[in-house]
């Protein structure tokens, strides 16, 4: 496991693989509605540009208005706003090379996840806390990735180049 995916993956890894852009035209649109005014939008298109090219773009809009409310200042807490993109451009270069460019994009602004302490609590269970600010977790993430695979006689060459920007903040209340 180390070898393959770091020092950390002692313990497992989960590898997922995003659905490459298909020679074949395909769409969807999946729409959730839910407790506290979930809402959640999905939507994916495939489209073949012509013989040797496709693009594939999917992306993700999910909300809800957060269901603990917060009796110091009256702000719900729990909330979710993210959403996210990806783009991916397939061209067949020839019978022996295939290249795959991605981009994604993905943003979170939603409260941070709420600590309640056991010692402090009058209900663990109960849906308000009295937090004196209000815990604010944001992330914008903007990706790209080239692969190249390509076959020569009895051997195959893979070349991924990539480039990721990522900026987090976590602020959290815990002093209980």
């Amino acid at each position: 496991q180390g070898t393959l995916f770091g020092k950390n993956a002692a313990a497992g890894a989960i590898h997922l693989v995003s659905k490459k852009p298909e020679d074949e035209f395909s769409a969807r649109v999946k729409v959730g509605l839910g407790n506290f005014s979930q809402r959640v939008v999905e939507g994916m298109v495939n489209v073949p540009l012509n013989e040797d090219v496709a693009l594939r773009i999917n992306v993700l809009d999910n909300q809800n208005d957060g269901y603990i409310r917060n009796e110091f200042d009256g702000n719900k807490l729990a909330d979710e706003n993210n959403s996210g993109a990806t783009a991916m451009l397939s061209w067949q270069l020839s019978e022996d090379t295939d290249l795959l460019f991605k981009l994604e994009y993905a943003n979170v602004d939603q409260s941070a996840a709420v600590d309640i302490s056991t010692l402090a609590a009058k209900d663990v269970y109960s849906n308000s806390v009295s937090l004196d600010f209000t815990p604010v977790e944001t992330l914008e993430l903007w990706g790209t990735s080239l692969t190249v695979n390509s076959v020569l006689d009895e051997y195959s060459l893979t070349s991924i180049s990539a480039f990721k920007k990522f900026e987090s903040s976590n602020l959290r209340d815990q002093d209980g």
